[in-house]
Formats: structure tokens, sequence, C-alpha cells
């Protein structure tokens, strides 16, 4: 299964601890032994990024195959008592996804409507 958002959430994650990794590689290399220190702060922050995407890879995969399999089994679900009581819904293969598009479509449009008559620059 090929998810590119979950890379680049983990990409995101990632690189979110170099601001740091520089700052502290510039007050180490100054310091006495700061090669010493710096290639042991360098070699450490490698294997606490690799261990941060295996963790981080594993929690996301385990969370979306359980979602993936609940949300499946509520559509089935959904989709099985439509068929019994005689009603067809051909507007998409799953039933569930396309109640909670229209849900959030009308919560956005509402939401819309309440930003428009209260302008933010009039509170």
């Amino acid at each position: 299964m090929d998810i590119p958002w979950v890379s680049i959430i983990l990409l995101g994650v990632a690189a979110s601890f170099l601001p740091l990794q520089f700052g502290l590689e510039i007050a180490l290399l100054g310091s006495d032994h700061g090669l010493n220190k710096g290639s042991g702060l360098v070699s450490g922050i490698t294997l606490f990024r690799i261990t941060v995407l295996v963790g981080i890879g594993l929690i996301f995969t385990g969370l979306l195959a359980t979602m993936s399999t609940f949300l499946s089994g509520i559509s089935t679900a959904i989709g099985s008592t439509l068929h019994q009581l005689h009603l067809y819904v051909t507007s998409g293969q799953h039933v569930l996804f396309d109640v909670l598009l229209i849900a959030s479509g009308v919560i956005l449009l509402v939401q819309a409507v309440h930003h428009w008559r209260n302008p933010f620059w009039r509170k």
C-alpha cells in the first residue's frame, strides 16, 4: 500500500529536529573536544531519527490498517442494511464515505455563512 501523505508526514517529523541539530553542532564544535562531541551528536541524532521514523511508521501503519478495516465493516453493514430495505445507493462504492462527504460539505457551508455574516475584522 503506497500512501504518499504518510511519507510526507514522517519526513516532516524527522525534519522538525533539524534546526535544533544545527544549533547543538555549532555549540559543541566550539567547545573542547568539539569534533568528538559533534560526531557523537550527529550519530545520536541519526539513530534517533531512524527510531522515530520506525516508531511513527509502525503507529501509522497499524492505525491505517485498523481504521480501514473498521470503516470497511461499517460501510458493508450500512450497505447490507440498505439492501435489505430495498434501497439502492448508486452514488459511490462506500455509503459511509458519501454520507461523511455530504456532512462535511454542510458543516463547511454553515461555517462559511457564519464567517460571511461576522467577518473577523468586525470583532
